[in-house]
């Protein structure tokens, strides 16, 4: 009877102990996936948000480098962070620079681009875009290219955000699971905010 007990004991061990391990491997064969689909969504939801901010971004560069002084303000306060690293640097520059006195010509030479016919296109380009446009009329666009921008970036961190979160509640990390869904949650508010002036 004892030796019987003992055996019991052991396979109810052994069992608990292979469902661990079996509910570990889950967590692991589970994880491993959705890692990796975590990883491939973000790029695509990268990819895809550069493509569209490129294009946004040149539009929004072509207004400010098509008269400097009307957008004085704009440039000094724009907040560079959903722009692409080379746009941001052209307004940081930009924002510099003394307004005033500006000229394209020394603009383009201090701006250290590898490729300055680059920036000599979009300044053209520019210069035939935005003709025949008022003041208010080219503010207004500055700012809805701007409010598009940031929309465009803030979509695609709330698609990753989404898959990060899950991740976070696979292996049961409750902290992280709380400072991403303030986050989520603090980036659907701005959101919020943004589709009220587009």
């Amino acid at each position: 009877l004892a030796r019987f007990k003992t055996l019991i004991v052991f396979f109810a061990l052994a069992a608990i102990g292979s469902s661990i391990l079996f509910g570990m491997f889950t967590v692991v064969a589970i994880t491993r996936p959705l890692r990796h689909m975590t990883e491939v969504v973000k790029a695509v939801a990268a990819e895809r948000a550069e493509l569209v901010v490129d294009v946004l971004s040149e539009a929004l560069l072509s207004l400010a480098i098509r008269d400097p002084k009307l957008f004085r303000d704009e440039i000094k306060s724009l907040d560079r962070a959903f722009l692409p690293p080379l746009v941001a640097g052209l307004f940081a520059q930009l924002a510099a620079a003394d307004l005033d006195s500006f000229s394209w010509d020394v603009f383009v030479k201090d701006s250290q681009q590898d490729d300055p016919q680059k920036l000599e296109f979009v300044y053209l380009k520019a210069q035939e875009l935005w003709n025949g446009f008022s003041e208010p009329d080219l503010k207004a666009e500055f700012q809805g290219i701007y409010n598009k921008i940031k929309r465009n970036a803030i979509a695609a961190r709330l698609a990753g955000l989404e898959f990060d979160i899950k991740e976070a509640e696979i292996r049961r990390d409750v902290q992280r699971v709380n400072t991403l869904a303030g986050e989520f949650i603090n980036l659907t508010r701005q959101l919020a905010e943004i589709h009220q002036r587009i």
